[in-house]
């Protein structure tokens, strides 16, 4: 995203809003995979919580614990109150979901949230 300052234009970082909306959207979650790196690390912590969702090497989608379990949402997001969510696991999530921001996030009027 670019901002102009003083009729300089620089780049800015999106900014996550914690509003839930790419953790809770069935398409988003469909592109969540663990690399080898994010399972090492789980593996290194012991983060059995984090890597039965993600059972397979070298590297793994996002599953269900359920052969007939559609994923709603990341099992790691916690809705603190209405329009405002967290990362349960944000100090050691998977690296793809680092640079991910919903597109209201990129929008010029975003508040930041975090």
């Amino acid at each position: 995203m670019e901002k102009s300052v003083s009729g300089l234009v620089e780049k800015t970082e999106p900014v996550c809003l914690r509003c839930g909306t790419c953790c809770r959207n069935r398409i988003t979650l469909a592109f969540i995979r663990a690399n080898p790196s994010d399972l090492r690390r789980w593996h290194s912590q012991k983060r059995d919580d984090i890597l039965r969702y993600f059972p397979y090497e070298p590297v793994s989608a996002l599953t269900s614990l359920g052969p007939s379990k559609l994923l709603r949402r990341c099992p790691f997001l916690r809705r603190v109150k209405k329009d405002f969510y967290e990362c349960t696991i944000h100090d050691t999530k998977p690296e793809i979901c680092l640079g991910w921001y919903c597109q209201r996030s990129l929008s010029s009027d975003a508040v930041p949230g975090c």
